[in-house]
């Protein structure tokens, strides 16, 4: 088997968010307790249930085609309005990019490893999300140089696990799928929906999970072990 191509997803495999989520996220609460009644904690809640709901909805609105930045704008408009707090959104919403952007975890192995796999593999990419907030992350990271090919499926109107999006891949590269190898940290969105392209699979397990159903090909905890397996 020529496992020659290795793709990768972005979000929790190559970066983590979540830190820089909750920071941008405060960030806004401290402003917001200055211009309102409210405890922290009030604001805290109340961010976090106007965002489920756009979260519930956030990949149906970035398949058609809208970016981090309007979705993020329209929560914290809903949230000035709940709170009755006089502010501009968009300044609020061009914070929270800003902050999460400056603050997101780029894992310790993920640049090496990028960069000693590029020298024996092409290596691609497919990640979910808004174009422009994904490849804003892919910039901060700093590995554009190593991808030869990069999906964000917003450009497309299709997600992970939806086939086609890896079909797309493949046919993009002139490649098969038994040559593709895809590389994620979701058992659901990167396993599952490579796996139904025809793709093999690693799974990046930190949290060491057991598999739901379909066992990937290889099953790891860090990015690093990639340089013994490729």
């Amino acid at each position: 088997m020529n496992l020659s191509i290795l793709c990768f997803d972005l979000d929790g495999t190559l970066c983590d968010l979540w830190d820089s989520e909750e920071q941008a996220m405060y960030r806004l609460i401290d402003r917001l307790h200055t211009q309102c009644e409210h405890t922290r904690e009030q604001l805290v809640e109340e961010y976090k249930d106007t965002w489920s709901i756009y979260k519930k909805s956030y990949m149906r609105k970035v398949d058609r085609g809208e970016e981090e930045m309007t979705i993020r704008t329209q929560h914290i408009t809903e949230l000035l309005k709940e709170l009755e707090v006089i502010d501009d959104p968009h300044l609020l919403a061009q914070d929270h990019w800003n902050t999460v952007l400056k603050e997101m975890q780029i894992y310790p192995d993920a640049v090496p490893t990028v960069q000693i796999l590029a020298e024996k593999r092409k290596l691609t990419m497919i990640t979910n999300g808004a174009p422009r907030f994904q490849r804003e992350k892919i910039n901060r990271i700093g590995i554009e140089e190593y991808i030869e090919e990069i999906i964000v499926s917003g450009e497309l109107g299709h997600h992970k696990p939806c086939k086609l999006i890896f079909d797309i891949m493949t046919q993009r590269i002139n490649s098969q799928p038994e040559e593709m190898v895809y590389i994620g940290n979701d058992y659901h969105k990167d396993i599952i929906g490579a796996h139904k392209a025809g793709w093999s699979t690693v799974w990046v397990n930190r949290k060491e999970q057991q598999p739901r159903g379909i066992e990937p090909d290889w099953n790891i905890n860090s990015l690093s072990e990639l340089r013994k397996i490729f």
